[in-house]
């Protein structure tokens, strides 16, 4: 099932991608991310979430970190190794911050929600009949018209 990304702030969502493709959370530019917030806290490039097996991985980007609810600390890319650590999975619920929560009047959050898969579409009704002959159209007044005389 689907998962969307949504900002606690403006309940903004966007959909995670599945497994081979990341949604993207940075400061700019739009070309490099999915999520833009312009905080000056917020890494350029700051975070990336994709779809996994087991619900949502989150792989940490930014040494400035990531702050998952419930949890204390911080889980931070190391600049002295380039290590981009990955957490989860995170399911429908779970919340995480990109800055200190409580230490900024915004805390620049968000939620994952499990999205419902959409019902199918309707199958689409057909002509069988192959026949494009006035008395082959369903409208009432040809289908009528055809057969008037049929069981008289």
């Amino acid at each position: 099932m689907p998962y969307e990304l949504v900002d606690r702030a403006t309940n903004a969502a966007r959909v995670i991608p599945p497994r081979g493709a990341w949604l993207t959370i940075g400061r700019e530019p739009p070309e490099e991310n999915d999520v833009v917030r312009h905080e000056q806290e917020v890494s350029r490039r700051h975070a990336q979430l994709h779809e996994a097996r087991d619900g949502i991985m989150l792989r940490v980007l930014s040494p400035n970190g990531v702050y998952k609810h419930g949890e204390r600390g911080r889980i931070a890319m190391d600049p002295a190794t380039g290590v981009e650590p990955e957490f989860g999975p995170l399911h429908d619920g779970d919340q995480f911050s990109l800055l200190r929560p409580g230490k900024f009047d915004d805390d620049v959050a968000f939620f994952i929600r499990q999205v419902s898969a959409a019902a199918p579409a309707p199958p689409a009704l057909v002509d069988l009949t192959g026949d494009d002959s006035p008395a082959a159209d369903p409208t009432p007044s040809s289908r009528d018209a055809a057969s008037e005389g049929a069981f008289a």
